[in-house]
């Protein structure tokens, strides 16, 4: 599920953010309107990723998260993808990637455009 996105209404001038079809007055100052959306996040299960954790912990993460929401098969699929970029980068930690890293990994195979994305993504 996406992070909702508050937005301004200018008609009213009030920032708002919708939650499936409710959407939500956040009031008109802009910091107290912020304050709202990130309580509100918190509310309903989003909060900021942790930058904290390590490449291997994420994929580690990602990977239990998939078993549980799909298939085996889609599971074992994705968890093709990442074993060559955990073995370089799994140390650091997820704030120290770089975009060249993801795309150096990717290309050092022969993957096709859109086995790439996969992997990427």
């Amino acid at each position: 599920m996406r992070v909702p996105r508050s937005w301004l209404r200018e008609l009213t001038g009030s920032s708002y953010v919708q939650f499936g079809k409710r959407q939500i007055n956040l009031g008109s100052v802009a910091t107290t309107a912020k304050k709202k959306y990130e309580k509100l996040l918190q509310e309903h299960g989003f909060s900021e990723p942790n930058k904290d954790v390590s490449v291997r912990e994420l994929v580690t993460l990602f990977l239990k998260w998939s078993k549980e929401e799909h298939e085996s098969d889609t599971t074992d699929w994705y968890g093709r993808f990442p074993n060559d970029f955990v073995d370089q980068y799994g140390r650091l930690l997820v704030s120290q990637l770089k975009p060249y890293m993801v795309n150096n990994s990717c290309c050092r195979e022969m993957w096709t455009q859109s086995t790439r994305r996969c992997g990427i993504i």
